[in-house]
């Protein structure tokens, strides 16, 4: 059986991490540092780096079909090393809860003056999380990071988790009715709730999604290349690359890989707006 592997989570990473047939195959990983100078050459390499789907045909990622959403060239603008973190930069941090078949994702990025970028600082996903573990990692993000502004938290069916979670760092009121009354209240009078609340619930909506979606893109795709994004933040930068939304501007989560980290990239941006040089 010979193929590219595009969607994680399918028969490929099944075997490769023993979750079937354990111990039946001897598993060898060949990427294309194995095969320079023999059955390929420098040049050709580096041009295939430039297209998207190098990671998944020679450097053992898992990928997905070309998205329809992001564009491709500015995705590869944004992917820069990540130098030193400086403790004072103003950052923010979004989490969207795993459920059953999903995975627990964490996202955190700064925004860096001196450079003129949001810095993507963190990105991982967790499979299998238990909700007091996550907690308790978030809690220790929030004082490793240092001024960290805002937790954005996937709210739309885990008030609990949002209200302990506030309940942690001292944040009241933490009962979901209050909070959400506080949310409409802001709503209707056009106030900024990031600046009210530490913990802020997200619910998603059509609506929502498609705003977060589009802010998300004005933010990729600006041509002062605003954000910057490590390398190794491998399961973020395929999520962009292979993100389908289909004809009611939804999210298809079924083609679209590491499809929990990208909920959190878009609530994560909603932190960062765009000033008036920038638009």
């Amino acid at each position: 059986m010979v193929s590219t592997p595009w969607l994680p989570d399918g028969l490929f990473q099944k075997i490769e991490t023993d979750q079937i047939f354990k111990n039946t195959f001897h598993k060898m990983f060949l990427d294309y540092t194995k095969g320079l100078d023999r059955i390929y050459d420098n040049d050709f390499i580096m041009r295939k780096m430039e297209e998207p789907f190098f990671a998944a045909e020679y450097n053992l990622q898992y990928a997905g079909r070309i998205g329809n959403i992001f564009s491709q060239a500015a995705i590869n603008r944004c992917i820069t090393p990540l130098t030193d973190v400086r403790p004072i930069t103003e950052k923010a941090m979004a989490v969207d809860i795993g459920y059953i078949s999903s995975k627990f994702a964490i996202i955190i990025a700064e925004r860096e003056p001196k450079l003129g970028k949001i810095r993507i600082l963190l990105a991982e996903e967790i499979a299998n999380a238990e909700e007091p573990e996550m907690i308790e990692r978030i809690l220790g993000y929030y004082h490793d990071y240092k001024n960290i502004l805002n937790i954005a938290v996937d709210a739309t069916s885990r008030q609990p988790f949002v209200g302990e979670l506030k309940r942690r760092i001292g944040e009241s009121p933490s009962d979901w009715n209050s909070v959400h009354k506080k949310i409409q209240e802001y709503k209707t009078k056009e106030w900024d709730i990031n600046k009210a609340m530490t913990i802020v619930p997200v619910l998603f909506t059509t609506e929502t999604k498609s705003i977060m979606t589009n802010h998300a893109r004005q933010m990729i795709e600006n041509p002062r290349v605003l954000l910057s994004i490590d390398p190794k933040f491998k399961e973020l930068i395929i999520a962009l690359r292979a993100a389908i939304f289909n004809e009611r501007g939804q999210l298809d989560k079924q083609q679209t890989p590491h499809n929990d980290i990208l909920d959190a990239f878009l609530m994560l941006m909603q932190f960062f707006r765009l000033r008036k040089k920038e638009r």
